[in-house]
């Protein structure tokens, strides 16, 4: 099983609400697994910091593991029916100029989205798809759910992209061991490069 763990810290100066070199307690947020992208075969420990002397300092510091490579095996093995993959489409796609979002703009003769809900479907690592779109937009996921043999769920897109995966977050089965967060305006993602990741 992989593990990605977050800590932050926020000085005394900062404008959020917590005390001087406070640490936010690891059970406030939910344990999440995710594919074991850049891990190394040691444990990696970054940190990244910002300090402005004006607003004070914050650092986030991430760490991973992966058990699988720490013991020697290149080889991580995935579990049928044990991914929860969020696939974002509630972009508005602004800067395109369109009269739709991007991902739902035809592309030989079906929605961009579509692409990637397929390639998704049809893995059998993958248990369930949670779309983060629009509600107005729900019928293009619900109208293909007859060619799917997943699960199909439905979460609300939030301001920005973070609040959008949150979102998606919150409606992973409790039963998963991974999530997959793929953005639907990206039509040419294949199995095989899910599966290396």
């Amino acid at each position: 099983m992989s593990t990605l763990q977050l800590g932050i810290i926020l000085s005394s100066s900062s404008p959020m609400f917590l005390a001087s070199n406070s640490r936010i307690p690891k059970n406030v947020f939910p344990s999440i697994s995710l594919f074991p992208t850049n891990f190394v075969k040691n444990t990696c420990r970054r940190t990244y910091s910002h300090g402005d002397p004006r607003r004070g300092l914050f650092k986030i510091s991430c760490s991973s593991t992966s058990e699988n490579l720490n013991k020697g095996s290149d080889v991580v093995v995935v579990e049928e029916k044990s991914v929860s993959v969020i696939l974002l489409a509630g972009g508005k796609g602004k800067r395109m100029g369109a009269s739709m979002p991007k991902q739902y703009l035809p592309l030989l003769g079906q929605p961009i989205a579509l692409y990637s809900f397929y390639t998704f479907s049809k893995m059998p690592q993958v248990k369930e798809i949670i779309v983060v779109c629009d509600p107005s937009y729900q019928d293009i996921f619900e109208d293909a759910k007859e060619y799917i043999q997943v699960d199909l769920k439905f979460a609300l897109p939030g301001k920005e992209r973070q609040d959008s995966v949150y979102s998606g977050l919150k409606e992973v089965d409790s039963n998963s061991k991974l999530a997959c967060i793929h953005d639907s305006a990206r039509p040419l993602v294949q199995t095989e490069d899910v599966e290396k990741v």
